[in-house]
This record gives C-alpha cells, sequence and structure tokens, in this order.
C-alpha cells in the first residue's frame, strides 16, 4: 500500500526527467514532505501527442461514479488485478501516468505506537509510481482530474515494515508505462529491484496530515 507520500524535486527537474516541455505553463510547485489522500499532486500523462504536467486528486474518481465520496478507498490499485477490476481497468488501458515522488512512508509496531519510516531512493532524488488517471466532468462544468497508484508485492527493501509498495518504474519503462499497449504495461507491474530504496525512521508528526515541512524527513531515535 501507498497512503502517504513526499515530493520536493523543484519542476525544472520534472521538465528534464520526463522530457516536458512546459513553455510559460510551468507551475510553482510548492515542496510537499506529506501528501495524503484527497489532496493534490502533480502527475505526468500524455494528452495530445506530448506528455503533459497536471495536478491531480489522490484518489480515483471513475467517470461513472455520481461523486468523488469513495475516491479515498480507490487511492492504490492492486497491480494483480488493476487490468481487470471494473473501478481500474478502462483507465489501464488508456490512461496510465506517472507520479513523480521523492519517497513515501510506512509505519511499523504496535497499534497506539507505530514508528513511521521514510523510504527514498538510493541513488538520485527522484522516483515515478505507476498509476491511472481519469478525467470527469463536474456539476459547474470544470474538469477533475483524479489519479490512483498501482501497488505490488514488497521487495527486500521493504518487507519488514509492510507487505505491499508502490508500483517503481525504472526510467527506461516510462514511455512504455505511458504509451505503451496494456500487455506491455502489464509486464512493468513487478516489485522494485533490491537495493532500489533506503529506510530511516522519521518524525511521528508525518502521521499528521496538518504537517507539512522538510523536518518530518529529518532522520529520528526510535521510541
Amino acid at each position: 500500500m501507498c497512503g502517504r507520500y513526499l515530493h520536493y524535486a523543484p519542476v525544472e527537474l520534472l521538465e528534464r526527467a520526463f522530457a516536458l516541455d512546459l513553455g510559460s505553463q510551468r507551475p510553482n510547485l510548492e515542496p510537499r514532505y506529506n501528501i495524503a489522500p484527497t489532496q493534490y499532486a502533480p502527475i505526468v500523462s500524455v494528452t495530445d501527442g506530448g506528455r503533459s504536467l497536471s495536478m491531480a486528486h489522490w484518489g480515483l474518481v471513475p467517470s461513472w461514479a455520481e461523486d468523488r465520496s469513495g475516491a479515498a478507498r480507490l487511492i492504490n490499485a492492486r497491480g494483480e488485478t488493476v487490468a481487470s477490476k471494473p473501478s481500474f481497468r478502462s483507465a489501464f488501458k488508456s490512461r496510465r501516468c506517472l507520479v513523480p515522488a521523492s519517497g513515501f512512508y510506512e509505519w511499523t509496531g504496535p497499534k497506539g505506537n507505530r514508528q513511521p519510516y521514510v523510504l527514498e531512493p538510493t541513488k538520485g532524488d527522484l522516483i515515478a509510481f505507476g498509476g491511472l488517471y481519469e478525467r470527469r466532468r463536474e456539476e459547474d462544468g470544470s474538469t477533475l482530474v483524479s489519479f490512483t497508484i498501482v501497488t505490488v508485492a514488497a521487495n527486500e527493501d521493504l518487507e519488514s515494515l509492510h507487505n505491499r509498495m508502490p508500483l517503481i518504474l525504472a526510467p527506461d519503462g516510462w514511455e512504455t508505462w505511458l504509451e505503451g499497449a496494456p500487455d506491455q504495461a502489464l509486464a512493468l507491474v513487478r516489485p522494485a529491484p533490491a537495493g532500489a530504496l533506503t529506510s530511516r525512521p522519521v518524525d511521528r508528526r508525518v502521521g499528521d496530515v496538518r504537517n507539512d515541512d522538510a523536518s518530518l524527513v529529518e532522520t529520528t531515535g526510535l521510541l
């Protein structure tokens, strides 16, 4: 599962890494250290033949949904069923996206005394989760863009903390995920290789979504 993550890469890095042509539409992205479900975060998708960067609601809202009340239950899509489950299969077929991230959080320990850990890329400062997105016309005429993060079984870096992890796509798989056929994309749905992530304990304040600052990712002693 992926229920909280962080993203602080500057937009200039995203533009280079994802081969974006933002032109004058370059957004001013604030560093985020505690992105939570139902909040907005950047995604990379293919529109009009080119890659675009847009802000989207975390929690998928299918076009057939009456409202966004069920979005919090659709923040993740299991990789094992993403191509067949009704909530995700249409998006998996033709609306896949990349979710830029600087890392993500997991918790371990007994209820009431859980310790958060941040999982970060061992190399570099940017990773891309495999995601799906939907576009929905709202009653006021606006367009709601929403997304979900695909998850897979945990690799060796994470299995002591949780049995699931977000799908982390290597750069050489980004184009296939965005534009390849469904069977080609499905071949990428697997855990990241061992050693891709490092983990360390961080401030328990990350458990409160109202906290969102760089001090959350400072290494802390276990309590």
